[in-house]
């Protein structure tokens, strides 16, 4: 079976990683299928990030990658992203970043599940992640609503899916005004329109990283009024795409945020946060909970986002609307019923 048409445009953008973005890209190069399309957008480079990528695209032309340099001199990773999908003209699309790595078969893998569920507008897989200590640590989420794993467990993070092209597109593609957090934000904007999600299953075939200057670093307060921002646009989108009931899980993440930044001593910030989030119009069960969600997080770290899961979110889909907005599993064909 011919499953080239499913095989996702790959777009990376890149900013003064000339250390990593050859394995990135060696990656890319040793997948198992064919025809791959590579946009890399440099974001500005002051080192010899750029050389080593033409270098990169001079070696694989002609192996079955078309491979193209883009120059976004504004600075973002939202913006690099949108300048690298103005160029997709593939049925899909996935972003990878700079220090990501690709088993041989995750393209392939990827293709075939979209071959086998020509419906599916985004599909999302598991990750393992290698932090600055060297430990590698695999993620695993399952749910019954995208949406509302995506809200606490960032489930649709930039390396973690694809997207139907033409969605992200008419979607509005990424954030440009936020500098972190814009992957949960778009993943949170997506999901809300209710299209048609599945999950790639096995053991993780994508490999992320976490260096101290990722933006998945340790230090919340350093980027805490970003992060701020980014779920105030989370609740926005949710109130636009009329699916308010998932608005809880928001001020959940707030409550996680102000917990975090007061176990960092910023202890302002974060009562500014808990003031904005147990507003006068919130329900007294609700404060009650997102409190308990704050209380927990504070005191051990982490639980935080079981808790609200748990006493927040929203009815899992049922029924005909299960079918359409529920992950199904194209290996194991399991549908939520």
């Amino acid at each position: 079976m011919d499953n080239s048409r499913f095989i996702p445009s790959i777009v990376v953008p890149v900013l003064d990683r000339a250390d990593m973005i050859q394995t990135t890209l060696d990656s890319i190069a040793a997948q198992t299928i064919r025809p791959l399309s590579v946009i890399v957008v440099d974001n500005g480079s002051t080192d010899v990030t750029p050389e080593i990528v033409s270098r990169w695209i001079a070696r694989n032309s002609g192996n079955g990658i078309s491979a193209m340099l883009l120059t976004e001199p504004r600075r973002g990773a939202a913006i690099a992203r949108n300048t690298g999908l103005r160029r997709v003209e593939s049925e899909y699309v996935m972003f990878f970043d700079s220090d990501d790595v690709m088993q041989p078969g995750h393209m392939e893998r990827v293709a075939k599940a979209l071959a086998e569920r020509p419906d599916a507008d985004m599909i999302r897989w598991e990750i393992s992640r290698l932090d600055s200590d060297g430990w590698l640590e695999r993620t695993e989420h399952n749910d019954s609503d995208p949406l509302r794993l995506h809200i606490m467990h960032a489930t649709y993070a930039t390396a973690r899916f694809a997207v139907r092209t033409s969605l992200i597109k008419e979607s509005g593609g990424w954030d440009e005004s936020l500098t972190t957090w814009d992957d949960l934000e778009l993943g949170t904007r997506l999901l809300a329109r209710r299209p048609v999600a599945i999950k790639l299953s096995g053991e993780p075939t994508v490999r992320t990283t976490v260096h101290p200057d990722s933006l998945t670093g340790p230090s919340f307060s350093s980027r805490a009024e970003a992060e701020i921002a980014a779920l105030d646009v989370m609740e926005r989108d949710l109130q636009l795409a009329g699916r308010p009931e998932y608005v809880p899980l928001v001020d959940a993440r707030r409550m996680i945020l102000a917990a975090e930044l007061t176990r960092e001593n910023n202890p302002e910030t974060a009562r500014r946060l808990r003031r904005q989030t147990a507003r006068d119009d919130c329900p007294a069960g609700r404060s009650l909970r997102l409190l308990a969600v704050y209380a927990v997080q504070r005191i051990a770290g982490h639980g935080g986002s079981a808790l609200a899961l748990a006493s927040l979110a929203p009815t899992p889909p049922r029924g005909l609307k299960a079918v359409k907005a529920a992950e199904k599993d194209p290996e194991t064909k399991q549908t939520t019923k």
